[in-house]
């Protein structure tokens, strides 16, 4: 089962972060209103699992235009950088801190001292990125590393 996630991780499918730099009073990461971009930020259109020729198959599109910020109701388009695109309008990002450095076969995935988000339709969809297969069920946006004064945190609602 780690093998499992911590190999979802890696291939982009979900943020590394959700598993390795959750603290316990932080389980689900901050929601955010909006984040600035980075230039050097990776970029990440990743749709859900699709059947491709009788084949379940998961793929990491690019957003069809770099985003230099991005915002609560912005509409997010991915290309597979041929003919096929995909969308969503952004209802929820969620954003995680990374507390050291990893990388795996020289490409770093967590930066100390950085955030990384993922942004969905909604709350329900960040946070059920998945089926129980791994196969992911719904369009999500992710991108990373992105500085804490980059990130404007959506206002803290009591119960």
């Amino acid at each position: 089962m780690k093998r499992l996630i911590f190999l979802s991780c890696l291939l982009g499918l979900i943020p590394i972060s959700i598993f390795f730099d959750a603290r316990a009073d932080d389980t689900e990461g901050k929601w955010v209103e909006r984040i600035i971009i980075p230039d050097e930020a990776y970029q990440r259109y990743q749709p859900k699992t699709m059947m491709n020729n009788g084949f379940m198959t998961t793929s990491r599109w690019s957003p069809k235009k770099p985003f230099k910020s991005l915002n609560i109701g912005d509409t997010i388009v991915g290309t597979d950088g041929k003919n096929k695109t995909r969308s969503f309008k952004v209802g929820a990002i969620n954003c995680f801190y990374h507390s050291y450095n990893a990388s795996y076969l020289g490409q770093q995935y967590m930066w100390k001292g950085k955030w990384s988000c993922t942004a969905g339709k909604n709350k329900y969809e960040v946070l059920n990125i998945f089926s129980e297969d791994y196969d992911r069920v719904f369009d999500t946006f992710t991108t990373g590393p992105i500085n804490k004064e980059d990130i404007v945190f959506s206002p803290v609602v009591s119960k």
